[in-house]
């Protein structure tokens, strides 16, 4: 996580670059060009892109990477105007240039944009951009698999006409192994759909199939407001609506932030782990009554006998995680599972990564 602050670090640097976009077009394609392969000093040179939500919409967030360096970053929003310039940028880049990353840069004089306000989407944007990136530390990848679970859940509960609610979660799990058939890389994404009665905002939804009607709450106050007749038509549209837990983004927030910032910290612990492994972190680390990492808050008290028994060193492991508070195996669905699916359907293949 260190390692890819100071690549946003860098990244925030080059944000001045983009300004001077205004001159001759070709001219200012040619310079840059030039610029960039000389920053690349002989590595590929390759463009990653992110998205987060500002005030005024999306912001797009471009990339231009070498090795692990950031060397260019092009951000664009229709309707939103961050105040990024004079002082604030500044007084930024020279920060980030003595901390060689973000610790610390709110503190500077002169710097206006706080990393806490509407201005961080942008950071979240690149740290998104970056993320994409997912890094492969292995020289050979030696197999590759993916992993897919299916998961249906009963509730929670019924609306206020007592009609039940009801969901399934597809887990999708793609996984890179090295040649001692440990995770060089993984990435994992979730669809959750649930009937239109279910009052979380955001959630793709199933009325049923041409034909059918389910209740629904289309403001999301747990008050059904009406029936839905499903056609031909708006089933096929309601399916094409369909965003898994990623792509609703920072619509689908948890405790500790979105589902995918959780999900990348469990993605990027699991570097280094064989399935097996994975496996049996989660069966020793994590709560038997919900799947959820045990870091000592839950007043269950199987999860507290549970937390007690771990030593001071095993608590302390625990803190690579912190940010991560969501299950990987309940009734929202069973992510562990995708992952070991992966390893079970795992492929021969011969990827020489750096080449």
């Amino acid at each position: 996580m260190n390692n890819n602050r100071n690549l946003v670090g860098l990244g925030i640097m080059a944000v001045a670059a983009v300004a001077v976009a205004a001159g001759s077009q070709p001219l200012y394609n040619a310079i840059q060009e030039s610029r960039l392969k000389s920053a690349a000093g002989g590595e590929e040179i390759r463009t990653l892109t992110g998205q987060a939500e500002g005030y005024g919409g999306p912001i797009s967030v471009t990339v231009t990477a070498a090795g692990d360096r950031i060397i260019d970053l092009e951000i664009t929003g229709s309707d939103e105007t961050p105040d990024i310039g004079g002082t604030a940028i500044s007084s930024l880049r020279t920060a980030i240039v003595e901390n060689q990353g973000l610790d610390g840069v709110d503190a500077v004089s002169g710097a206006t944009m706080s990393l806490n306000d509407s201005h961080g989407n942008i950071l979240g944007a690149i740290l998104k951009a970056y993320d994409n990136r997912r890094p492969v530390e292995a020289e050979k990848i030696s197999k590759i698999g993916l992993g897919i679970t299916n998961t249906g859940r009963l509730g929670p509960g019924s609306d206020d006409q007592d009609v039940g609610v009801y969901s399934f979660n597809t887990q999708a799990s793609g996984v890179c192994y090295d040649g001692d058939g440990r995770i060089a890389a993984v990435y994992t994404d979730v669809m959750e759909v649930a009937t239109p009665n279910y009052d979380g905002e955001s959630m793709p939804g199933l009325t049923g199939f041409p034909g059918q009607s389910y209740n629904a709450d289309e403001d999301h106050d747990a008050v059904v407001d009406t029936v839905l007749e499903q056609t031909e038509d708006s089933f096929l549209a309601q399916i094409d609506s369909w965003q898994t837990k990623r792509e609703r983004g920072s619509s689908y927030k948890l405790n500790s932030g979105t589902w995918t910032d959780e999900m990348n910290i469990f993605e990027n612990f699991f570097i280094g782990m064989t399935t097996e492994e994975v496996g049996q972190w989660f069966a020793d680390y994590c709560s038997d009554v919900n799947g959820r990492p045990l870091f000592g808050a839950s007043e269950n008290e199987e999860d507290i006998t549970k937390y007690e028994a771990f030593t001071d060193e095993e608590k302390s492991s625990l803190d690579a995680i912190s940010g991560a508070t969501m299950s990987l195996r309940d009734a929202h669905g069973d992510i562990l599972g995708s992952i070991e699916k992966a390893w079970t359907n795992a492929k021969d293949t011969n990827i020489t990564v750096g080449q």
